[in-house]
């Protein structure tokens, strides 16, 4: 296998936490928040496009980051097929953003 290395990509500066405005979605704010924390569990973001659950996510792996612990974010519908490969090839440590899921969906691979 070819080992790939990591490219150091910055993510748009508006993409932050703190400039998140939540709306009705304060929940998913602080579920977000909390995850960066550490709080060790699953966080599953849903609703309908437009509504910042992209945004939360790179924010998240950006705050994560910035707190000197390890983050990786991961859109499945940008990964070149074919996807199951990458993604058995991911290595989670830390936090593990995983965005546009809806990618994969009917994708028994």
């Amino acid at each position: 296998m070819i080992r790939q290395f990591p490219l150091d990509l910055r993510w748009p500066p508006h993409q932050r936490l703190d400039a998140f405005w939540p709306g009705p979605n304060v929940p998913a704010l602080q579920g977000v928040s909390d995850a960066v924390k550490g709080a060790g569990a699953w966080l599953y973001l849903h609703g309908a496009s437009g509504t910042g659950k992209s945004h939360l996510l790179i924010a998240a792996c950006r705050a994560s980051l910035e707190a000197k612990g390890p983050a990786r974010y991961v859109s499945l519908a940008q990964l070149a097929a074919p996807r199951s490969d990458a993604i058995a090839d991911i290595q989670p440590e830390g936090l593990l953003a995983i965005d546009d899921v809806q990618a994969v969906a009917g994708d028994r691979d």
